[in-house]
């Protein structure tokens, strides 16, 4: 068994941080962000990987790592890929913000798309099994080989990852995760699909995507048609069926002080979430939702877009109504253009 190392993302970016961490990116004010430069995080890593067997480092083409090409020669099981923008025009979560590259922006795709990058160079190294972390962390690498390894042995679930979470277990954290290399790159490739998703939100899709795609029923279905909407309580029964299997077979969560190790942005992480669990707590798992009947899940925003494709019924109203007059418009200009030609009236 080979274990390798994915420090993915870019080297200047910026957003929360540690102490931050919890308010949501998408809504939290301006003030809440700070600029980073990771490539000191990236050097601390790079020397406290000293257990793994091959380092990636997977970013973007446009970042500045002289600094780091440099530092890598006395490490020659570290190598750097530099990676194309496979989503040049992504969606935007909010305003941009003055300093901090891809905060505004859906990074999902980026992220999962850099990953794969980087676990075909250890697939082609002779790597087994893989974790990918972020370029802008620190944490107990020494603590973090360790509990994967005896993951990786054990071999009884498919996914490492930080915490699951009682309250909401459909949420994956995704500070560090591994597995496979093999089972990686296909996760990987699915949540890619943007076309085709359980959810817009990252942790969400992580999740199901993993549960349907490790179940082998994924090919051909449209998972849009599930319509999970995960904010709701209670949850339908199918979708309970599916976050416990999950929970079961699936993901396998650290300790708690693999986790609180963390350095996010040069921040320790500050706010752990009450229902968290980690793979060291002493009591058992608790499923803290109710289930409740089949249309209980039901996203209806999302359910709009799949009937009438939009998400708003005004939109939609006033998108048709102006489709109908340019409609009545080009009929009556035909018309009218019919009638000079058949009394001769053109110039």
């Amino acid at each position: 068994m080979k274990i390798g190392l994915i420090l993915q993302g870019p080297i200047i970016g910026g957003g929360l941080t540690g102490y931050t961490y919890g308010q949501g990116k998408t809504n939290a004010p301006v003030s809440k962000f700070k600029p980073f430069d990771a490539t000191e995080s990236i050097k601390e890593n790079i020397k406290l990987a000293k257990n793994f067997d091959e380092i990636v480092i997977s970013t973007w083409e446009n970042e500045p790592i002289d600094t780091l090409e440099e530092f890598i020669v006395d490490f020659p099981n570290c190598k750097i890929i530099k990676n194309l923008d496979p989503t040049p025009n992504p969606k935007q979560k909010r305003k941009p913000v003055p300093g901090i590259p891809y905060l505004h922006q859906s990074n999902k795709v980026r992220m999962f798309y850099s990953t794969r990058m980087a676990l075909e160079v250890l697939r082609d190294a002779g790597i087994s099994h893989a974790i990918k972390i972020r370029t802008d962390q620190t944490m107990d690498l020494e603590l973090l080989y360790n509990e994967f390894l005896k993951f990786a042995t054990e071999d009884r679930k498919k996914i490492f990852l930080p915490l699951l979470r009682e309250d909401t277990p459909w949420i994956a954290s995704d500070f560090y995760f591994g597995a496979r290399v093999e089972l990686l790159e296909s996760v990987c490739k699915f949540l890619e699909t943007t076309t085709n998703e359980f959810h817009e939100n990252v942790h969400i899709d992580f999740f199901f995507k993993a549960y349907f795609l490790i179940q082998g029923i994924y090919e051909g279905y449209n998972l849009r048609a599930y319509l999970i909407d995960t904010n709701t309580d209670p949850i339908s029964s199918d979708t309970d069926a599916i976050i416990k299997s999950s929970i079961k077979e699936i993901w396998n969560p650290g300790s708690r002080k693999l986790y609180e190790s963390i350095i996010w942005r040069g921040e320790k992480l500050r706010f752990i979430q009450p229902d968290s669990y980690f793979n060291d707590s002493n009591k058992s798992f608790r499923f803290n939702y109710r289930v409740g009947s089949w249309n209980s899940n039901l996203d209806f925003k999302m359910l709009k877009r799949i009937v009438i494709g939009h998400t708003s019924m005004i939109f939609l109203l006033w998108f048709s109504f102006s489709n109908a007059i340019r409609k009545r418009f080009r009929l009556g200009r035909n018309k009218f253009s019919a009638f000079r030609d058949r009394y001769g009236l053109r110039l």
